[in-house]
């Protein structure tokens, strides 16, 4: 509990919503990274699959 009113007061200190704001973006990158990766090997399998059977 000590440490989230530590962290809690001191982003105003270090810069107020910009911090704020940045970490939001790192919060959203690091949670919508699996979703991401997943579907990118998703389309590549597909993609794979259609030029075995295409051949």
């Amino acid at each position: 509990m000590a440490v989230g009113l530590i962290a809690g007061g001191s982003w105003q200190k270090c810069g107020g919503s910009g911090v704020l704001a940045g970490a939001g973006a790192a919060v959203l990158l690091t949670s919508s990274l699996p979703m991401l990766l997943s579907y990118l090997s998703g389309r590549k399998a597909q993609a794979s699959a259609g030029l075995t059977t295409a051949g």
